[in-house]
């Protein structure tokens, strides 16, 4: 999928990612997580910067 043609697609995470419900049901439904513990953790992380790097830890098939 690429993001700069997939405007609906694009569009959509967009907003599941910023809606705690539908990120919440749309994690369990794709990966059976429950989100709120990535939430909680990210909640007590120390003040600051954070810098994040995409390293490629996708899934090889």
């Amino acid at each position: 999928m690429n993001w700069k043609t997939s405007h609906l697609q694009a569009a959509l995470y967009d907003a599941g990612v910023h809606n705690p419900t539908v990120a919440r049901l749309a994690a369990r439904a794709l990966w059976g997580y429950d989100i709120t513990h990535l939430w909680r953790s990210l909640a007590n992380r120390p003040e600051g910067t954070t810098l994040d790097i995409p390293c490629g830890g996708g899934l090889d098939e």
